[in-house]
């Protein structure tokens, strides 16, 4: 676990979470995240799970990975859409205040709509598969995550990217 997770830094991810708990699930404990995973609108179970077991086996633990989604997409039930505005965005200045809230190790765009924001926030320079670091964080930017993950050789090039982190 990151140090952050267990002191005074904790409150200021518990009160980001808080603000904007439509945008981010994942890596409840101590608030804090090792890995914050940033995707368009979201990703699905098995995108989730293999980000979380990625981010396992590569030493940044079981419940490492936080997940923003940039753009909370409309409910089909407008009844559930109680979180979040429908069709709320994140800010710019929202994102970098929920990421450096969460205080992770490292930083994962899973879209290009992503990594652009990431490259916005940071002014930085992203290129999908090529891994950078943004103020000292390892991060990777992928085209389609969710699409990598279709077939075998997909999930392996993801695999290898992904390992990158560590490196």
């Amino acid at each position: 676990m990151n140090s952050a997770n267990s002191n005074t830094y904790s409150h200021f991810a518990e009160a980001a979470r808080g603000r904007f708990n439509a945008h981010v699930h994942g890596a409840e404990a101590g608030g804090c995240a090792e890995v914050c995973v940033i995707s368009a609108t979201g990703l699905g179970p098995t995108a989730e799970s293999a980000l979380t077991a990625s981010a396992e086996r590569l030493g940044f633990g079981g419940d490492a990975c936080a997940f923003i989604r940039l753009a909370v997409p409309a409910p089909e039930d407008r009844r559930h859409a109680l979180l979040a505005p429908v069709g709320s965005s994140l800010a710019d200045a929202d994102l970098h205040l929920l990421i450096e809230s969460l205080d992770p190790r490292a930083l994962v765009a899973t879209d290009l709509t992503a990594a652009a924001a990431l490259a916005r926030i940071f002014h930085a320079s992203l290129t999908a598969g090529k891994p950078q670091r943004i103020l000292g964080r390892p991060t990777l930017a992928f085209a389609d995550f969710s699409a990598m993950l279709a077939s075998p050789e997909g999930k392996r090039s993801a695999w290898e990217t992904l390992k990158l982190l560590v490196r």
